[in-house]
């Protein structure tokens, strides 16, 4: 929180609602309460800036990676071919896991491991083409809906700083312009 930003994640209860009463308080001063429309889904890549715009927030994950596991960036591009994990929230509710009693939509509730998908259909480009989706799902250790992408970079696009659209369900990220470095 800033003076002129709040950070918070949505509860999973508003889920189907078009807008819901807020209220936010501060030194045990609240504000009127006014209302904030909900979207089934809003996809934003987490960046390393602080505007939401440029690099994201990417690991190099897969074989070939100059530093596997080290963040993506022009200094350590992804190479073509590479796998990447892309870290991103507004993904909604999460595809229903049979026979599991903690389900991953649910305040509160700590991702421990791998987890089912978003409810809605996921996809991701990278330099305006298809990205083939490894693993789409909770990011394990994170706090409810931060979910994590991991992704194999596409063969047949440029290198430098390639755009990244995250899709999820109708809404996408395309507005932020976030980037990739592919070498």
């Amino acid at each position: 929180m800033s003076r002129v930003q709040i950070n918070a994640v949505v509860p999973f209860e508003v889920a189907g609602q078009k807008n819901v009463d807020v209220v936010v308080t501060h030194d045990s001063q609240a504000s009127a309460t006014f209302s904030l429309a909900i979207a089934d889904t809003s996809p934003a890549i987490f960046t390393d800036t602080q505007n939401g715009k440029g690099q994201g927030s990417i690991l190099d994950a897969g074989p070939g990676a100059l530093s596997p596991g080290a963040p993506n960036g022009p200094e350590n591009p992804a190479p073509k071919g590479s796998a990447v994990s892309i870290f991103a929230t507004g993904g909604g509710l999460f595809a229903v896991q049979v026979g599991v009693s903690n389900p991953v939509s649910q305040d509160g509730f700590i991702s421990l491991t791998t987890s089912p998908p978003p409810a809605g259909p996921v996809s991701l480009t990278i330099g305006g083409q298809h990205a083939q989706i490894l693993y789409a799902g909770a990011a394990p250790y994170a706090v409810p809906g931060v979910i994590q992408i991991n992704a194999t970079v596409p063969t047949g696009i440029g290198s430098g700083a390639q755009p990244v659209v995250l899709t999820i369900g109708s809404g996408n990220n395309a507005s932020q312009q976030v980037t990739a470095a592919v070498k």
